[in-house]
C-alpha cells in the first residue's frame, strides 16, 4: 500500500521584505483544503525591474511547497504531492539533513507586498538628517540674530 501526501494550497497573499539590495525574504500566506492558513518563508532575490527573481526555501521540507508557490498567483489553488520528497528524504534521516536546498526560479508575476525595505529605510533616515540640519541652521541664525 503506498501512502500519498497531496495537499491543496490556495495561496492568499505573499509579502517581501528587503534584508539588503536585491535580496531579502518573501512570505506566503496560504490557506489549505481543510480551511487551515499557514506561512511559508523563502529567501528571495530580485530582478533589476525589483520583481521576484528566484526563492530559496529556508526550511529543506518545504522545498515542493516552495516550488510550486513560485509559479502560483495569488488567489491561485495550487496541489503540492509530497509524496516522492518524503520517500526520498525521510524526516529525520541524515540525507535529509545534509540535503542541499536548490534555488528556485520564480515563475509567477505577482506584485510584490514590501514589508519595508532597506532603501525605504535609508530614505526615511536621510529626510531625518536633512530635516535636523534645517533645525540646526535654523536654531544657529536666531541665536546670532539675539
Amino acid at each position: 500500500m503506498t501512502y500519498t501526501q497531496r495537499i491543496r494550497y490556495r495561496l492568499k497573499q505573499q509579502k517581501f521584505k528587503e534584508v539588503s539590495s536585491g535580496k531579502g525574504v518573501v512570505e506566503y500566506f496560504l490557506i489549505d483544503e481543510y480551511g487551515n492558513e499557514r506561512s511559508v518563508s523563502a529567501m528571495a532575490k530580485l530582478n533589476w525591474r525589483k520583481q521576484l527573481h528566484s526563492v530559496k526555501p529556508i526550511h529543506h521540507r518545504e522545498l515542493p511547497l516552495v516550488q510550486a508557490l513560485a509559479k502560483a498567483s495569488i488567489n491561485e489553488t495550487i496541489e503540492v504531492d509530497f509524496t516522492e520528497f518524503n520517500k526520498k528524504f525521510k524526516r529525520g534521516s541524515i540525507r535529509s539533513k545534509k540535503m542541499s536546498v536548490p534555488t528556485v526560479k520564480v515563475a509567477s508575476k505577482n506584485q510584490i507586498t514590501n514589508m519595508g525595505s532597506v532603501i525605504d529605510h535609508k530614505g526615511r533616515l536621510m529626510q531625518l538628517v536633512a530635516y535636523s540640519v534645517a533645525a540646526f541652521v535654523v536654531i544657529l541664525m536666531l541665536s546670532q540674530m539675539l
